[in-house]
């Protein structure tokens, strides 16, 4: 958004007649008026999600990005950027931060996979709270929306199919 004072100055002459001679006759006039120009709304939209809702406790999952540019304002989003949220209950596994998206002209999608890896902590139903997009148009104003967060339920593996040791006693 940018704002802008225009200040009009204007001068003229007007002569009037009389009986014996012409008089002229001076006007001068300013005039200040401020204008403010707001660029067109560059709105994507962002969800994250699983794509394997089988979550354990202490194992790396995915999550999934879905980024769109729906095209309603004509501008193509640049220099797109995620920024998921650190979180007590989950591990990072993969900091590679921020997580870089191609640039996305009007009307366009990208799914983005295996971008982002967590290990939960706890074997309860965690929020994997929203993440923040960021990005510029083609005039580089600077625009932000959240994605979605995501309900897991994160379960203890079964005895079965985790690791194990074997450990004999002899007398």
């Amino acid at each position: 958004e940018k704002t802008y004072n225009i200040t009009t100055n204007a001068k003229y002459t007007q002569t009037l007649q009389n009986e014996t001679a012409a008089i002229p006759v001076f006007y001068t006039g300013n005039k200040t008026s401020t204008i403010t120009v707001k660029p067109k709304k560059l709105v994507l939209t962002a969800t994250k999600r699983l794509p394997n809702s089988d979550v354990f406790i202490g194992e790396p999952f995915e999550v999934e990005y879905v980024i769109s540019n729906p095209g309603s304002s004509g501008l193509a989003a640049k220099n797109i950027r995620i920024w998921p949220q650190l979180q007590q209950e989950f591990n990072l596994v993969d900091p590679a931060l921020p997580v870089a998206v191609p640039d996305l002209n009007p009307g366009e999608l990208v799914t983005l996979s295996a971008r982002e890896l967590d290990r939960p902590k706890f074997n309860t139903t965690q929020t994997l709270r929203a993440s923040r997009v960021t990005y510029v148009d083609e005039n580089n104003n600077e625009w932000s929306v959240n994605t979605s967060s995501i309900d897991i339920n994160v379960q203890t593996k079964p005895l079965g199919s985790a690791p194990f040791i074997v450990v004999s006693k002899q007398a």
